[in-house]
């Protein structure tokens, strides 16, 4: 008989203040090697992502962190409008390549309903696949 053993992957979620973010999104820093960039698109991906932790709309980033050894960072700006001040804005999001990003994005999504009240929006996300996948996290499995 063959038994097939299926773990699930746990999360831990962790807010970190602008600067700590800032800090802790030069894990994400591209790699340079011979004076070339090795990965132009998580370039993009970095360039993108610090300067929406240096803006002054950002109130911090959750780092979700796997115990399969894999973690993402997603940047919160608040929304600065007067009707909506509340609202929580996902602006920009750090991961590996090789991650499955839609499993992660759900976990961050059901992590942050269990606990907040107000809602968290990924329609700001600069980044197309992003905002896809965010759609698609609210979507059941």
């Amino acid at each position: 008989m063959l038994h097939i053993l299926t773990l699930a992957v746990a999360y831990v979620h962790v807010f970190l203040t602008p600067p700590d973010a800032i800090s802790f999104a030069k894990r994400w820093k591209p790699q340079v090697a011979a004076g070339n960039v090795l990965s132009v698109s998580g370039l993009n991906r970095y360039t993108r992502a610090c300067i929406k932790l240096h803006s002054d709309l950002c109130t911090g980033a959750v780092v979700q962190l796997a115990n399969d050894g894999s973690s993402c960072m997603y940047v919160l700006h608040r929304n600065t409008t007067e009707n909506k001040s509340d609202d929580v804005h996902m602006v920009s999001v750090l991961w590996q390549e090789e991650q499955h990003m839609l499993v992660h994005m759900r976990a961050l999504r059901h992590w942050y309903d269990e606990r907040f009240v107000d809602d968290l929006f990924g329609d700001r996300l600069q980044d197309e696949m992003d905002r896809d996948l965010w759609h698609l996290s609210g979507l059941e499995p």
